[in-house]
């Protein structure tokens, strides 16, 4: 009985089953037309010369439209559309033949829905025409790609193997397309169905506050009662972390207790990526581009979702947005734009209006944004109203709502080590036990995204505020010896953390541990940290992350003593290995009762982070 049931649902409950309907209708309406128009001309009592053209020619609309938009077939065209034709011919010369002439001649029921043109025989054979070909095309004309799927649910002995060779494919993957082109990606996910097309999304862009904002929505919408996708970059400390699925109040519980609860398992990893691996080798096959690290990781994920039956899903970009992997949604619940900065500028150019532009290619036609203040991002006046311009002219072109978020749109009450509290500007009081003093900002940018759809009200926007967290940003690793673990990897997040240390540490003096990648303007970043700081600088251990774009600690260490100047007396310490830098601030910050804070990169958070804790 249970597996009858999953029949049922598999042919009448599914994304597939209302393109089904679609086409059905569409086919019918053909067929309808054609057989109205040669009854008009033969007179009903010959219907059985104007069914023949009417079948043969809806039977071609039909298997148009299975092909292209219902099931996404990939199969060769032309054996496949033999084994369409005799199903759909075979079935509809049966039923409507045998319908027609049962109602008509043994029942002697000649009635006329349209006078001269169109009997109660034939529409009452075409829903039994209807009924079977769903069948006929779900299990047996468009059965390969069902097979194929059905062949990846289990994998043999050792996942292990598959979980290994599947990590190899998506490492050996280019890391960037050779040309600029949306079109790789929407490539690769049409060979896979389309799977995104199956859950509403909210896509989130910017160059600081991507996860901020993404764990925001998460939680809410979790306390909406949502099953949430969750899609992030980069992880941590495991690969799983990039693809999450939290179902409700209770999933969101487990991610704040486990940062690793909702990870997608290593099984599903292993499994989906050798489906993903064989669309890319058809898609290559074709002369298609191959596609990038990104292109494969977000395939995964929206197969992932697809597969989870997810309510909602929160989307954040790569890189940029315009060219990025994600940015296939034709019309997203709402676009989210964090806050602005220089970051990635070997691809996404190195002017404000550039690099903006490429966050603004997320904005959809008619679809809400939600975008943070560029005047309060830490940018030159310049720059920030460079990347306003940008926005306001892309969401003027495409008709898109526009609202802005800043420090005006909220009332710091509160802060400290355990959080802050504030209020809006209607007075209504919401805690956060995030740390950056833009954390508000990003809190009822979320707010407002999920009020606005309809995707929450606000007593699960406040719950959701108030029990969000996202390791790494500004996260208390320790509290004796206090240490403070952030990601920030820019020049603006690298500001943003001073501010919050300015007001954090108190009588505390600051002991740094710095690991920074090579593509990064390392003078700027340790200029925001060290230079002439508000807080009593005590020293800074240069470390290196485990990735091969790491900057050199003695080059880091280099340019901080250039910058803090000869008469400095701050002590500067080489520890390339992160885990003997921790160790090393360690004994330093017992010995003068001082802070750490370890920052730079995450890469590097993510090295520190399983370390002290």
């Amino acid at each position: 009985m249970r597996k009858f049931r999953q029949y049922l649902v598999d042919l009448f409950f599914t994304a597939e089953f209302l393109r089904y309907f679609v086409s059905g209708v569409v086919a019918t309406l053909v067929n309808l037309l054609v057989y109205m128009s040669m009854s008009r001309w033969l007179g009903l009592d010959r219907w059985y010369y104007s069914d023949v053209p009417a079948i043969f020619l809806s039977v071609v609309a039909a298997y148009v439209l299975n092909r292209l938009w219902v099931f996404h077939s990939r199969e060769g065209l032309i054996k496949e559309f033999m084994r369409f034709a005799a199903s759909r011919l075979a079935i509809s010369f049966f039923f409507e033949y045998a319908g027609i002439y049962f109602i008509r001649h043994v029942l002697q029921n000649t009635t006329e829905i349209i006078p001269g043109t169109l009997d109660l025989g034939k529409l009452i054979a075409l829903i039994f025409v209807v009924l079977a070909n769903r069948i006929s095309g779900k299990f047996y004309v468009f059965k390969s790609q069902a097979k194929e799927e059905s062949a990846q649910a289990h994998l043999p002995v050792d996942p292990q193997v598959y979980l290994d060779r599947a990590m190899e494919t998506i490492k050996e993957a280019k890391v960037f397309a050779n040309h600029d082109s949306q079109d790789r990606a929407a490539r690769l996910y049409r060979q896979l169905g389309d799977p995104w097309r199956d859950y509403p999304a909210f896509h989130i862009a910017g160059t600081n506050g991507k996860g901020s904002i993404s764990s925001y929505l998460t939680h809410i919408l979790c306390h909406a009662g949502h099953k949430v996708g969750w899609y992030t970059s980069p992880y941590l400390e495991q690969f799983n972390e990039r693809i999450r699925v939290l179902d409700g109040p209770e999933g969101q519980a487990a991610f704040d207790h486990d940062f690793t609860a909702g990870a997608i398992p290593d099984e599903a990893i292993a499994r989906l990526m050798a489906r993903i691996e064989k669309a890319a080798e058809r898609l290559v096959k074709d002369k298609g581009p191959a596609p990038t690290q990104f292109d494969l990781m977000t395939a995964m994920a929206f197969l992932w979702f697809q597969e989870k039956a997810c309510d909602v899903v929160v989307l954040e970009t790569g890189m940029g947005g315009r060219l990025d992997s994600t940015n296939v949604l034709e019309k997203p619940l709402a676009s989210l734009i964090g806050a602005p900065g220089f970051d990635h500028m070997d691809r996404l150019g190195d002017s404000m209006n550039q690099i903006m532009g490429e966050k603004a290619g997320i904005v959809k036609a008619g679809c809400p944004v939600f975008a943070y203040a560029p005047q309060d991002a830490l940018l030159a006046a310049p720059d920030a109203q460079e990347a306003r311009q940008v926005l306001e002219d892309k969401c003027r072109e495409l008709n898109s709502p526009l609202t802005f978020f800043g420090y005006d749109d909220f009332d710091l009450e509160t802060y400290a080590w355990s959080g802050q509290t504030f209020k809006d500007r209607e007075g209504k009081a919401y805690s956060t036990k995030l740390l950056g003093l833009y954390q508000p900002v990003y809190a009822l940018m979320a707010q407002a995204a999920t009020l606005e759809t309809g995707m929450a009200d606000e007593g699960a926007a406040s719950r959701g505020i108030a029990d969000c967290i996202w390791p790494a940003r500004m996260e208390v690793l320790s509290e004796d010896p206090l240490i403070l673990l952030d990601g920030a990897h820019n020049v603006q997040a690298c500001l943003g953390l001073r501010q919050a240390l300015t007001r954090l540490s108190g009588d505390k003096p600051v002991y740094f541990v710095i690991g920074l990648l090579q593509d990064k303007e390392h003078r700027e970043m340790l200029e925001a940290l060290l230079y002439d700081t508000p807080y009593q600088l005590a020293g800074l251990v240069g470390t290196q992350p485990s990735d091969p774009r790491t900057f050199p600690s003695a080059d880091l260490l280099a340019e901080a003593a250039d910058i803090l100047g000869a008469d400095s007396q701050i002590r500067l310490i080489d520890r390339p290995d992160p885990g003997v830098a921790m160790l090393e601030a360690i004994a330093r910050a017992e010995e003068s009762g001082a802070m750490i804070c370890v920052c730079g990169s995450l890469y590097l958070a993510g090295e520190v982070r399983p370390f002290i804790r």
